[in-house]
Formats: structure tokens, C-alpha cells, sequence
């Protein structure tokens, strides 16, 4: 020490005070406000970080195949797939046929997943007869969407087939009622 004795002065005082009272008062407004203190619209997006405004966009996937190839015979072949990670998706998928054979075809094609399937069976004109089916379906959990085609013995071409997946909150399985 240099010799000064500190002294305690109104200027010291008063400062240790107002800092006190401006950190309290933010504990307490940290404490108390809630989501219905906010009045809409009254946050812009600049009072979000980055961080938080990447957490608020939904999750999704897609996948866009091309040209599926040509499908023929009686199995169930996957035309195309699309990883998921752990969680609820709602996927949707449509891809265009076309009947490269001299007969009508009846296709079934089908967007699978571990517990959830949509099928949609199309009879096609014979020589470049065309459908193009949409498929939606819920999927929970992990794993994988797959669209799978069994073209019964025609000749099929399948392209532009498209999944996408977006990820959404906790859902509950209903049943539906009638009239």
C-alpha cells in the first residue's frame, strides 16, 4: 500500500447501490417475465441469436431420384429411400410411372416405413401410358422412408421420384369417428 487509507464516500456508496439495484432488477425481470408478458409482434428478429432462430426452423429431408430404372416382373423392388433420424416425420413422396410395355399395367407401389405404410395401385395405359401417384404417411422413430414398386409382370419405367421428410413435435395416434 502507498500509504492512503480508503475512505468510504457518497460517490462510492451511491455506485455500490445503483449497481445492486440494476443487477436486481434484471434477476427479477429474468425471474418473473413469461411468455404472456410479450406482447405479439413486439420481438424482431434481431433480438434472436442465431443459435435460437436455427432451433426454431422444423427439420427436413429430401431426397429427388431421377430416374428410378425400368421395373419388371412380380417383386416388390425399392425404387428409392430416405434416412430419418430418431423422431416423429411427416413424409410425403410422389414419382411418376410410365408404362414402357404393349399391355395395361396394374402397379402397386407403396411409401413404407418402420410403422407406417401408404399404397396406391394405378392400372397404366399400355406404350407410355403415364401415372403419377402421391403417397404421405406418419412415421416414429428411426430408421428409414422406402418406395417400393412391384410392377405384376409389366413393364414399368419409374423417374422423378421425390421424398421429403419434415420432423415434427410429439404426436398422438387417434381414432378416427364417423357421422
Amino acid at each position: 500500500m502507498d500509504g492512503k487509507q480508503r475512505r468510504l464516500t457518497y460517490a462510492n456508496v451511491a455506485s455500490t447501490l445503483a449497481l445492486v439495484l440494476a443487477l436486481s432488477g434484471v434477476a427479477y425481470a429474468a425471474a418473473t417475465v413469461t411468455s404472456a408478458d410479450i406482447v405479439n409482434k413486439t420481438i424482431k428478429t434481431a433480438d434472436i441469436s442465431s443459435k435460437a432462430r436455427k432451433a426454431l426452423l422444423p427439420q427436413a429431408r429430401q431426397a429427388y431420384r431421377n430416374d428410378g430404372g425400368t421395373l419388371t416382373g412380380n417383386d416388390s423392388i425399392v425404387v428409392g429411400s430416405l434416412g430419418l433420424t430418431k423422431g416423429s416425420w411427416v413424409v410425403t413422396a410422389k414419382l411418376w410411372l410410365r408404362n414402357d410395355g404393349s399391355g395395361s399395367s396394374d402397379v402397386v407401389c407403396e411409401l413404407r416405413s418402420v410403422n407406417d405404410s401408404d399404397i396406391v395401385w394405378s392400372r397404366i395405359a399400355p406404350s407410355g401410358g403415364i401415372a403419377s401417384p402421391s403417397f404421405s404417411l406418419m412415421h416414429t422413430g428411426s430408421d428409414r422412408a422406402e418406395m417400393i414398386c412391384n410392377p405384376n409382370g409389366g413393364t414399368i419405367h419409374a423417374f422423378d421420384l421425390k421424398i421429403t421428410a419434415v420432423k415434427v413435435g410429439k404426436t398422438t395416434q387417434i381414432n378416427l369417428s364417423g357421422p
